[in-house]
């Protein structure tokens, strides 16, 4: 078990630093962060990993996850399509409480995109909020370097685009994934805004980092030739898979459910998977 994390903070260092020791240089991969924020996940990553490593169970629990196969195996099909450009955005429908944040999760970690210990950022945006709002919550979240204040009013929306095409740039560099909770801002009459659509296709990177989890059932013809959105529908949970959660759960915490207990609960069980697992977080 590794107890030691270096992390390089001054930009005028690099691991090529005749002051860091050979052992290190040699067993680690060190990678300059320089900004605090990300230094924190990646000290908070770590952590967990630790943890889980002493720890077994909390790592068991965490990886909990039952059914949605098809949407997984649909997932990593797209990803695994060469003959198609990657996707940039992935955006999973469903109702609230359906299990959409941790379905894009799931996806994202069965295709390899990130480990089973990293959390993905998540803002939640409001029918109120804008591009300037998006903006504003990007830049308070600490990952992209200082700028210069900028009087977000005075900047045409073509310029606000960019900007924000930037900041997800930011979030690529530092290999950071973020899940936009969409209350009716970034989608409209089950369409994305296009504002949100140019952001997307501005932004110059490969692979998925922007998700939005949303209520809006959109019409994906729309954006049958836009091979730059991935698209999931998040369904509730039917009836083997709602007892299967309760089951995998249940043998976790030890209750000693018999298949008796399970059919009395058959019928109360609804399609939320927060129904199983708020009673024992």
């Amino acid at each position: 078990m590794s107890l030691f994390f270096p992390i390089v903070i001054d930009t005028l260092i690099t691991h090529t630093d005749p002051r860091i020791p050979d052992w290190i240089k040699h067993e680690y991969n060190i990678r300059p962060i320089t900004r605090p924020t990300a230094a924190v996940r990646r000290i908070e990553q770590r952590l967990r990993e630790v943890s889980w490593e002493k720890h077994p169970r909390m790592k068991a629990r965490h990886d909990i996850f039952v059914g949605r196969n098809e949407i997984v195996k649909e997932f990593e099909n797209r990803f695994d399509d060469i003959d198609k450009a990657l996707p940039k955005l992935v955006v999973a429908s469903g109702l609230r409480e359906i299990g959409r944040k941790s379905t894009i999760k799931h996806c994202l970690k069965k295709a390899n995109i990130i480990k089973g210990s990293y959390t993905p950022v998540t803002i939640s945006l409001s029918q109120t909020d804008s591009i300037e709002s998006l903006i504003s919550k990007l830049l308070d979240l600490g990952f992209s370097e200082f700028r210069q204040y900028t009087d977000l009013s005075t900047l045409t929306l073509e310029e606000k685009i960019g900007f924000c095409a930037n900041l997800f740039c930011d979030f690529y560099e530092l290999k950071e994934k973020i899940i936009l909770e969409d209350n009716n801002c970034l989608t409209i009459d089950g369409e994305i805004k296009d504002w949100f659509i140019q952001v997307i296709k501005r932004a110059n990177y490969e692979g998925p980092v922007v998700s939005i989890a949303t209520q809006s059932r959109l019409k994906k013809h729309v954006y049958r030739n836009n091979e730059t959105i991935c698209f999931l529908d998040i369904p509730e949970m039917d009836g083997k898979e709602r007892i299967g959660l309760l089951k995998r759960l249940g043998d976790h915490l030890e209750l000693g459910l018999r298949n008796e207990d399970l059919k009395e609960f058959r019928n109360i069980l609804t399609g939320y998977p927060s129904q199983v697992t708020m009673q024992w977080i």
